[in-house]
Formats: C-alpha cells, structure tokens, sequence
C-alpha cells in the first residue's frame, strides 16, 4: 500500500486535507506468508488520519457471493471487517445491480474467453464524507489493462 496527504482547494478559497491510499491486497489474508496483518493495519491507517480518505485498488475481496465465481473467503471476512472498523463505504455496494457476468474487474487469463470473473478492484471511501460516488468497469472489448487480468475501473 502507498498512502498520499493530498491538499484540496476549495470553491470558498479554503483548503481541506484528504488522505489517498493505492492497494494491492493479499489474495489469502492470515496464510503464514506475512500477510494476517494487512487489513488491520488498513483499518488503523485510515483510523489515524484527521481528513477524509479514500482506499483504490485490486483489493482482492468481494462483499457477496454474486461478485464472485469462487474462493476467497477469509479475504471477504477481514475486508469486510475493515469496512466496519474504519466506517468505510464500499462503492460497489451503491450498484445494486452488479454481477460477476458484467461489472467483472479480474478474469484469469487461462479463461479470458469465460464470461465471468470477480469484482475485486473496488474503491472506498470515508463514509462521513461521502457526497456523492459511482463506480462502474470499463466495458470495451479491449479494456484489459496491459499485463494483467484486470479491467479498467471509473470512480
């Protein structure tokens, strides 16, 4: 994780902090590779900041059954757990009509030709400073991000 204090400008001339935070997430969170940590220190890093923050990322989790085409329990469990112990909102939680057929952000590349993945890519935000979001995938045949088995995400 890399994590930005951003200065904001606003429209009456003041200036407002917020906290930026890229992830790459563990698949399998708690394995003995080094990784348990990684959600809890999530939550305490955002817990810490005095401004508004926002976590992007291929977070490696999903928040129901219907985002995903197997696997990665005990990811959505400790994800799911930040989420509440850092009052974070999941903005993929807003599209209720997201599914692993259409709104998918990671396909293997073995089954590029599958129409199904997983929405793991998501973005979160402060929940007591959140105005406004949308979430959605870059929906174009060739929206692959280069080198990898993801799909573009807009937030």
């Amino acid at each position: 994780m890399i994590a930005l204090d951003i200065v904001l400008l606003n429209t009456s001339g003041n200036y407002s902090s917020h906290r930026l935070i890229g992830a790459y997430a563990p698949w399998n969170p708690g394995d003995d590779d080094g990784t348990w940590p990684f959600w809890s220190d999530m939550t305490n890093l955002c817990n810490t900041t005095n401004s508004s923050w926002t976590v992007a990322g291929d977070l490696n989790a999903t928040v129901a059954p219907f985002e995903r085409n197997g696997g990665g329990q005990e990811a959505r469990r400790q994800y799911l757990q930040f989420l509440e112990g850092a009052n974070g909102h999941d903005l993929w939680s807003d599209n209720i009509e997201r599914t692993c057929l259409h709104d998918w952000t990671c396909r293997s590349t073995h089954t590029r030709h599958s129409a199904e993945g997983n929405i793991i890519d998501r973005v979160v935000s402060s929940s007591p400073n959140l105005a406004d979001s949308e979430i959605f995938v870059i929906n174009r045949y060739d929206s692959w991000i280069p080198s990898t088995d993801h799909r573009g995400v807009m937030a």
